[in-house]
């Protein structure tokens, strides 16, 4: 509406009630999430706040949902630890500051579920800060009221169950950084069941899951079960996703990688297959240039190189030349990607003078040790353990037989050909 202003201007004037505006706002945030506007988003998260406090007054606890629903947005789309840090101790402040509960389930639903969002957030954002034990007492709070609150005749299971797998995910997560891994399994565990129960066994939720749960048996060493986990992921993937996507690829060098660790023939022979697959996946997603495809070829590479696997010298030997046709096709690569002077072509000339030394030819592999070392140095410096290493390495291949041999034989045909020496030196004009 238009109002008069004191120096006598019209001046339009929003009359639209507080109320109508915060229930605009929801619409809006909506809105601005499917369309993946996430700036637009904590515009929206903010302007919620204000209203709440106008609607309600500042000591609500639709103040604190509100300040607790900025916290989740600062969390879920700028990862701005801080900002969701103070949000979640402003709405857990206003909770535990005599919130006025009645009788009504309906309404200790609502405040314990804000109780929820409060003590979640918060716990996931001194997670973002490395603040990992007061982390996990902010969650582990929030599984708590979350526990408590699934027992009220209101409240919807399908929504108790939503805060089920965000709570045990992100305790699951916390759990595998404090190297709790018995805790981690129970928390992964949880999680995949409370998704296979209400969204069946192929949800691609459980994509994610199961390779989480894979790196906690990892950790703990459980080699095996950990590949039940990534096969059980990378089949969710083949499942539902298309062949040449991001999260395939990521999905295939991941149980390549749990083959990998397993360090016997057939697991190698397993883990070959998988990466080429990765590899030729992440070509087809990412293109050649790209750190993801360098990284699934470097594995391949590894695994080819391991020359474990009985068979006649001439079968050992091929597989070698054909590993360093690899390494010198994907130091191309890398010198595009990461530059010359990197540790990733550092990486590759090392391997091609392992391999060279492999096959007996220890002056090949100088050649290519000592271009490791001089990126090495460069990049690192000298006194970096992997430079120390590298020396070591060069300084064991001059050891060897044929090196020496050839080295003294340089050495004497260097005698052999120096000017004989003379007494008295013939000069052309006289000294006076």
């Amino acid at each position: 509406m238009e109002v008069r202003l004191s120096d006598g201007t019209l001046a339009w004037v929003d009359a639209t009630p507080p109320e109508v505006l915060f229930e605009e706002s929801i619409k809006r945030e909506q809105l601005m999430v499917e369309r993946n506007k996430p700036q637009l988003v904590i515009e929206e998260l903010r302007k919620r706040v204000f209203l709440s406090q106008i609607i309600y007054g500042e000591s609500h606890w639709m103040v604190a949902q509100s300040h607790a629903a900025l916290a989740g947005g600062y969390l879920d789309y700028r990862q701005l630890g801080p900002q969701g840090q103070r949000h979640a101790e402003s709405a857990r402040d206003i909770l535990l500051s005599g919130v006025n509960q009645s009788e009504s389930s309906i309404n200790k639903s609502e405040i314990t579920g804000a109780l929820i969002s409060t003590y979640y957030n918060l716990g996931r954002s001194l997670m973002l800060q490395n603040k990992f034990p007061e982390a996990e007492r902010q969650l582990l709070k929030a599984e708590r009221v979350a526990d408590e609150r699934s027992r009220l005749c209101v409240v919807d299971p399908q929504e108790a169950s939503e805060w089920d797998l965000k709570i045990a995910t992100a305790l699951g997560k916390l759990c595998l950084l404090l190297k709790k891994y018995d805790l981690a399994e129970t928390c992964y565990n949880k999680a995949i069941e409370v998704v296979s129960k209400h969204e069946g066994p192929d949800s691609l939720k459980l994509l994610s899951l199961n390779q989480n749960l894979g790196r906690v048996l990892s950790r703990k060493g459980d080699k095996e079960r950990a590949i039940v986990s990534f096969l059980q992921a990378h089949s969710i993937a083949s499942a539902v996703l298309a062949k040449d996507s991001p999260e395939m690829v990521e999905s295939g060098h991941l149980l390549a990688r749990a083959y990998m660790a397993n360090a016997t023939p057939e697991a190698d022979s397993a883990a070959e297959t998988y990466l080429n697959d990765s590899l030729n996946c992440s070509k087809s997603a990412h293109g050649l240039y790209h750190a993801k495809t360098v990284e699934v070829w470097d594995d391949l590479i590894a695994v080819k190189t391991k020359c474990k696997k009985v068979g006649f010298r001439g079968e050992v030997d091929d597989r070698l030349d054909e590993s360093a046709a690899d390494i010198l096709e994907v130091l191309r690569v890398k010198e595009v990607v990461y530059g010359e002077l990197s540790t990733e072509t550092a990486h590759s000339y090392k391997q091609l003078g392992t391999i060279r030394l492999v096959q007996g030819h220890p002056d090949k592999a100088l050649k290519q040790l000592k271009k490791c070392l001089s990126i090495q140095k460069e990049v690192l410096g000298s006194g970096h353990k992997e430079s120390k290493s590298t020396q070591e390495t060069i300084d064991m291949v001059m050891q060897t037989p044929q090196l020496t041999q050839r080295l003294a034989q340089s050495k004497a045909n260097a005698l052999g050909n120096r000017p004989q020496f003379r007494a008295t030196v013939g000069r052309s004009k006289p000294v006076w």
